[in-house]
């Protein structure tokens, strides 16, 4: 199997860089904090889900992937506890403990 090369710009390689990823979610973090502010409607003792994000470290394989793939690399930098707020308005505060 051979290999072509293909001549890309450091702009072109930009939206791929690990670091530039992580400073964009992290923008992201923030934006999403102070815009999804809606209060979910029961109980915190009544919800489906109690997850608490911890930005990881990504690990780069020696062949140049993210370990654990890309699920691992979202889940790691990607606070996405703000669906719930999304979510709020939809949501009654009616219902059982789940």
């Amino acid at each position: 199997m051979e290999r072509k090369e293909v001549p890309v710009t450091l702009e072109q390689l930009a939206p791929f860089d690990l670091e530039a990823f992580i400073h964009k979610a992290t923008e992201l973090n923030q934006r999403h904090a102070l815009t999804f502010t809606t209060p979910f409607p029961k109980a915190p003792s009544r919800w489906r889900s109690h997850s608490h994000f911890t930005p990881r470290p990504i690990a780069v394989t020696t062949e140049g992937e993210v370990e654990g793939g890309l699920s691992w690399r979202i889940g790691a930098t990607i606070d996405l506890r703000f669906t719930r707020s999304i979510c709020a308005p939809y949501s009654a505060n009616e219902g059982g403990h789940c």
